[in-house]
């Protein structure tokens, strides 16, 4: 069993779609969040502005949850993306959602966007929302961990269905171009949860689900956020310590993985957004863990 953990600690970083940035960038709202091109450039421009050659997108943590029939705001205001209100009231009620589909819509854009980052030069980064940051989107986050406290047959079965739609969202993505992925989940932090049901949910759901990406035939790396890495770490999930060369920024030195990955590598306890230099990058090891 894992001894005390530090928990990770999640600096808000001002300098991603801050009020001033969207005040400079107003030709292309709100058209960057749902069409392709306009959303590919200011994945540049925030890239740019970071002197980074990592282009992240989404700009939200919603899509998936919009993609289940969640209704949105924000698309004109300073505050971003984020749901009107609960879509759902009771957990019954996830197994009657329709699965993403990747032809229409903001994911589809999503998916165009990250070739057209790729045609610029970038290295596209596709965001995607864990387990139970969606949930908190969909339904009232109390009635979602009560329902994996009792492991609920619904709740259970909707995310064996967002497994397989994160597959497909992610092999599409890879297919497209994207060399990175970032995994995060806030809502499962260890001062959240607290260290076994940290343990449980990183054992059942996330460790299980990351031995099914591995699987998928492309190359790149799955980045997993600090906060999210802390639950893997509880769990004794293995780390294996990567010296760099030189020491470089920390986004940089997951670009340079990726693009010299020859399969899909795993990499955390870490933050793409902290402007930080580091000698060293950690890689997960998942090859004994069992599905």
């Amino acid at each position: 069993m894992a001894g005390m953990i530090k928990p990770f600690k999640c600096n808000l970083h001002k300098n991603v779609l801050s009020a001033e940035f969207c005040g400079q960038h107003k030709d292309l709202f709100p058209a960057a969040y749902f069409d392709a091109a306009p959303m590919a450039g200011l994945s540049i421009e925030l890239a740019r502005r970071l002197d980074s050659s990592l282009a992240m997108l989404p700009f939200d943590y919603v899509s998936e949850a919009e993609a289940y029939g969640a209704e949105l705001i924000g698309f004109d205001d300073d505050f971003g993306l984020r749901a009107k209100g609960k879509h759902l009231n009771a957990v019954n009620e996830l197994t009657a959602l329709p699965p993403m589909d990747f032809t229409r819509g903001r994911l589809a854009e999503i998916i165009k966007a990250v070739g057209l980052i790729k045609d610029a030069g970038y290295v596209p980064c596709l965001n995607i929302t864990g387990y139970f940051a969606l949930i908190d989107i969909l339904l009232p986050i109390e009635k979602g961990f009560s329902a994996w406290r009792k492991r609920q047959p619904a709740l259970l079965e909707f995310f064996a269905i967002y497994e397989r739609d994160l597959l497909e969202y992610i092999t599409l993505a890879l297919n497209a171009g994207a060399q990175v992925i970032s995994y995060s989940d806030p809502l499962t932090s260890l001062e959240l949860l607290g260290i076994k049901n940290g343990q449980q949910i990183a054992a059942e759901l996330i460790l299980p689900f990351f031995k099914k990406i591995s699987c998928l035939e492309n190359n790149g790396v799955i980045h997993v956020c600090g906060i999210s890495s802390d639950i893997l770490t509880a769990a004794d999930a293995a780390w294996q310590e990567i010296k760099l060369e030189q020491e470089e920024y920390y986004s940089t030195a997951v670009v340079r993985q990726a693009l010299q990955a020859t399969e899909i590598k795993f990499l955390g306890r870490g933050c793409l957004h902290h402007k930080r230099k580091t000698n060293t990058i950690m890689q997960l090891l998942i090859e004994d863990i069992k599905e």
